[in-house]
């Protein structure tokens, strides 16, 4: 699962594109894929490789058990928004596969990858930066841990990712 959750997260920020009308009988239909949603999950998407490259980088004898109970704590207690994140990213390929080609969507992903990878390495360059290697450790899956990253109310996004929840839940078969 930790494969498929880093090559998702990956492809996320994305910037959005405008909804095209396959056929002239079907009504035009808004797009889900808006500025602040692409924004909202590329920032989660961030997040999630920051973690999967925090737990690669730290694994070491003293925090492996930390580590591994925080990153499984996370998803199981963020696990509908992680659902949601996985959902959006697919229909969002799809979209751009749909839309704009099969070349213009592996172009995009490539720039993506590249995008989100660079971001996570950044904010992992500035923790160790300031704490060293061994605190950053620490101090990033003790907050894992204790809930601190989840994803509710007051935290960054909250707003967008539960309405894309929402909206995501509305849109199942009943």
């Amino acid at each position: 699962m930790q494969k498929t959750l880093l090559a998702l997260a990956l492809m996320l920020p994305l910037s959005c594109f405008a909804a095209k009308a396959s056929d002239a009988s079907k009504p035009e239909v808004a797009s889900p894929f808006t500025a602040e949603r692409n924004k909202a999950a590329g920032n989660l998407s961030t997040s999630l490789v920051v973690m999967q490259k925090m737990a690669k980088n730290c694994k070491i004898e003293q925090t492996e058990g930390l580590i591994n109970s925080a990153t499984k704590g996370y998803i199981e207690r963020n696990k509908a928004y992680l659902g949601m994140h996985y959902g959006y990213v697919t229909a969002f390929l799809d979209y751009v596969k749909e839309t704009a080609g099969a070349d213009e969507a592996k172009k995009i992903s490539g720039e993506l990858l590249k995008a989100n990878n660079d971001q996570s390495n950044k904010i992992i360059e500035d923790m160790t930066k300031k704490d060293g290697p061994t605190k950053a450790c620490q101090r990033y899956f003790t907050y894992l841990a204790a809930g601190e990253m989840d994803i509710k109310k007051g935290s960054p996004d909250f707003k967008t990712l539960n309405d894309m929840l929402n909206f995501a839940n509305s849109q199942k078969v009943k």
